[in-house]
């Protein structure tokens, strides 16, 4: 997980979302289910274009079996209004292979 965020987050390193994220995953909590690299990587260029030097910072993580857990804050600054955002959300991945 700390790959992913430092990768998909902080270097905005779209590869990195194919590379670490199964054909079938699918990400629930973002107003719609997203299914897959493709669908997620649209996500993530919509939000890249409407906030900049966006971070993620994870403060609390656990491994449980093929699961990981935890919490996080995002950051950012809101292209249209030049306003800093911040949100924490939790997270909870299953992985394989």
């Amino acid at each position: 997980m700390l790959e992913w965020y430092e990768r998909v987050w902080k270097k905005n390193d779209t590869n990195a979302i194919s590379e670490l994220m199964a054909p079938d995953c699918v990400v629930h909590g973002l107003g719609v289910p997203v299914t897959g690299p493709d669908q997620f990587k649209g996500f993530h260029d919509g939000l890249i274009e409407g906030f900049s030097n966006p971070s993620v910072d994870v403060f609390e993580m656990e491994e449980i079996d093929d699961k990981t857990i935890g919490h996080a804050t995002f950051k950012a600054i809101h292209n249209s209004t030049g306003k800093d955002i911040e949100f924490v959300f939790s997270f909870s991945v299953r992985w394989r292979d």
